[in-house]
């Protein structure tokens, strides 16, 4: 009768160690809201004029995949939409003179994609903390000044990440975080610089 129960005792520790030496699921997927505040600013630096927006609500809707490097790392790619609630800027003249014009016939909206990466400093069980970057690439449906002409536009997510755990493969992401976006016409010593400041709510769903 020893030996049976020994050999239960044997396997069930077997099966034990070997479930803690196993490494944790290392891709996590994640749909995003976020919600915040921001403005427009045109610069044309060489007459030392500036036309600049209302302050600007933004809402966002994104996905995320990250990929685990380690306990404390992440890298991955993602997708965003935002909608700005204005459809025109409030511009300046040389003389201060105050005027509006239109630059979308609705709502903005800007569709982006980035790389991003994630370095937690405090980690417990169920929390981590630790500051994120994402660098990209995105499209708008405004019609800006310089528009016809072709352009880059370049975006750039600096936040602090906030990961509270749920359950075993689940986990709550709350990120502060500041996004620039400029758009740079070539050929044209102007530039278009379009920030927000925001708060993201994640979902992460750790797959495998």
């Amino acid at each position: 009768m020893r030996n049976p129960l020994l050999l239960l005792l044997l396997c069930g520790l077997s099966l034990t160690t070997y479930a803690q030496k196993q490494p944790e699921k290392r891709l996590i997927i994640e749909p995003t809201f976020s919600a915040g505040a921001g403005w427009w600013v045109y610069d044309k630096s060489d007459i030392q004029q500036w036309d600049r927006s209302h302050y600007i609500a933004n809402l966002d809707f994104g996905f995320n995949a990250l990929y685990c490097i380690t306990n404390t790392w992440n890298v991955g790619a993602g997708v965003n939409y935002s909608s700005l609630g204005e459809h025109e800027l409030i511009a300046y003249n040389d003389n201060a003179v105050r005027n509006k014009y239109a630059i979308s016939d609705e709502h903005i909206t800007f569709r982006s994609a980035f790389i991003t990466t994630e370095f937690f400093l405090i980690k417990s069980p169920n929390y981590k903390l630790g500051p994120s970057v994402a660098y990209g690439w995105f499209d708008t449906s405004a019609t800006y000044i310089g528009h016809e002409n072709d352009d880059s536009k370049t975006y750039l997510k600096i936040g602090a990440s906030n990961q509270f755990g749920l359950g075993k493969n689940t986990s709550l992401h709350l990120q502060l975080q500041y996004v620039a976006m400029t758009i740079k016409p070539e050929e044209e010593n102007t530039k278009h610089l379009i920030r927000n400041l925001s708060l993201l709510l994640g979902l992460r769903f750790h797959a495998l």
